[in-house]
């Protein structure tokens, strides 16, 4: 696949970034993917959309700082995997009763309700239901395991933010996942 997207540069300084790019970063837009999809074939899809969309958009992409390119290319892997995830849930129409959803539990701990198959796909359905700053901050410290200053770089901002941010975007994946008012996401 790499030739493919070396074969849509112009310039020998794209192609040798959108490698470096490849190389480096391929295994962790999949992971990233996979992640969200669940499903080989739809990761593999996504993290092409991804190089589509960098190869698209390689003059803005290059410019970006080394530190931060990681995070960026993060977000795009995402967003092309909920695009996908989004196709497929509207392409399968599927009904599930209420009764066959689980009951929101009085105590909520976010690490134990990712572990539980049930409670990721409604923490999946929490996730997009929230803004583009939340969701991010939330997949960064919780699904990629990154530490509160490693996002704080990330996002060029200052630790404190970080964590008032992350406490804000759990608030908020609370009161969605516990039925209270979404709208505030």
């Amino acid at each position: 696949m790499l030739s493919f997207y070396l074969s849509m540069v112009e310039t020998e300084e794209q192609k040798s970034f959108v490698e470096n790019v490849y190389i480096q970063y391929e295994q962790d837009l999949y992971k990233v993917a996979l992640s969200i999809l669940h499903n080989k074939q739809d990761a593999e899809d996504a993290v092409h959309d991804t190089f589509i969309q960098i190869v698209k958009n390689i003059d803005k992409i290059m410019q970006i700082d080394r530190p931060k390119l990681r995070g960026f290319l993060v977000i795009i892997s995402r967003n092309c995997s909920i695009n996908i995830y989004r196709k497929r849930k509207k392409d399968a129409h599927f009904d599930i009763d209420d009764e066959d959803q689980p009951e929101a539990a009085d105590d909520f701990d976010l690490e134990q309700s990712i572990t539980n198959k049930q409670e990721q796909e409604k923490v999946r359905e929490a996730l997009n239901k929230m803004n583009d700053d939340q969701r991010s901050i939330i997949l960064m410290r919780y699904f990629y395991d990154m530490s509160l200053d490693s996002i704080s770089s990330e996002l060029n901002i200052s630790y404190e933010a970080v964590r008032k941010r992350l406490d804000r975007a759990r608030s908020a994946l609370y009161r969605v996942l516990t039925g209270g008012n979404d709208n505030e996401c």
